[in-house]
């Protein structure tokens, strides 16, 4: 997969996670099977904060030209889904979440794959 598709589907994944955490943050946690309070629900509008910055540098980082910035973009989206996939991979080890967890960690380590070949891979 080229470099830029891969930014631009990571910008659309963030964006869609984004888009849920802030737009119906008791909504993810029902279906993956928590309890909801105002904590839990302000620490989910404040994760969805947080994709919002990685939608912009996904959709921003596939239109990047040079060759400094699409690494560094590259290596920034691997970190993010690689934290995002062992911080889920936690949760369900140590919380109650539901087995729909499993898509999540799955869709994370996808990711992560995918962008770890782009850093660790040869250029």
């Amino acid at each position: 997969m080229k470099t830029n598709t891969l930014l631009l589907c990571s910008g659309i994944a963030s964006a869609l996670y984004a888009i849920i955490l802030l737009a119906t943050p008791s909504f993810f946690i029902e279906i993956h099977g928590l309890t909801t309070d105002a904590v839990g629900l302000l620490f989910l509008r404040c994760a969805g904060a947080l994709c919002v910055g990685y939608v912009v540098l996904g959709l921003q980082g596939s239109k990047l030209k040079s060759e400094e910035g699409i690494r560094l973009a590259v290596l920034a989206n691997f970190a993010v889904w690689l934290a995002v996939c062992c911080v889920m991979l936690y949760g369900k080890f140590n919380l109650p979440f539901n087995a729909l967890v499993f898509a999540d960690i799955t869709f994370c380590g996808l990711f992560s794959i995918l962008f770890a070949a782009k850093v660790f891979g040869k250029q």
